[in-house]
């Protein structure tokens, strides 16, 4: 597809999970994906997996290395990059990819005030790239963005700051959103008035998801990841 289409800088294949390599499940091919872009890879309406995708190497240049800053979140931030500069793709449904789970790849042992600050180096970084190539920034971006740094803000003591980043959440969230309306009204009472402590207790729940895509996986999955047990013992 690349040698046919020189003017694409990229193409993705579709992909899929395997614990035991000698049951490799039939590929689910998915018809009908929207086209890669920023507003359609926030909104979860295209997807693009760190096994899926293939760049031709003047296109990754043009990217960039990877930000050092990030402890987790450096795929997310590295696409965010790519679609706001406006990369162009195309799906190639032939070419599929495979992704072996096990414990070690499925699981964060990062430090908690670590996985915030580099979300927060994700998002913020994916909205300057955004900006200087005059690519509109998505809501959700700028939810994700705003969230990250109002949790950060107030392990670290900022309960103004994490009040701010709360307010403006709140301001730019689309009305017919109520259930996440609902969350972000309560962490902002809470913090208001219980302060960072009470902040800090309500999401700590967080701490026990072990990375994207950790909380869709089946129940029984999720159980034997969360034991530790060795890739043998999980297969």
């Amino acid at each position: 597809v690349l040698q046919a289409r020189p003017d694409l800088d990229f193409v993705v294949g579709q992909y899929n999970y395997f614990i035991d390599s000698s049951e490799l499940p039939e590929p689910r091919l998915v018809k009908g994906l929207p086209p890669l872009t920023l507003q359609s890879y926030f909104q979860r309406q295209a997807q693009i997996h760190v096994v899926a995708p293939l760049f031709r190497r003047e296109s990754l240049r043009r990217v960039g290395p990877s930000d050092e800053r990030l402890t987790c979140c450096d795929e997310t931030n590295f696409f965010g990059r790519v679609l706001a500069m406006g990369l162009k793709s195309e799906y190639t449904p032939g070419a599929y990819g495979w992704y072996r789970m096990h414990h070690r790849n499925m699981r964060r042992t990062i430090d908690w005030q670590d996985r915030l600050r580099s979300g927060v180096y994700c998002f913020s970084g994916i909205c300057e790239v955004a900006e200087k190539f005059g690519t509109e920034i998505p809501v959700e971006l700028r939810l994700s963005m705003l969230t990250s740094r109002s949790r950060l803000r107030a392990l670290e003591g900022d309960r103004t700051g994490a009040l701010e980043d709360l307010q403006e959440s709140l301001r730019i969230l689309p009305q017919k959103n109520r259930k996440r309306k609902i969350d972000l009204k309560m962490r902002y009472w809470l913090l208001r008035i219980a302060g960072e402590k009470a902040y800090t207790k309500l999401t700590d729940n967080l701490r026990k998801l072990s990375g994207k895509g950790y909380d869709r996986l089946p129940g029984r999955v999720r159980r034997k990841l969360a034991d530790n047990n060795s890739p043998e013992e999980i297969s």
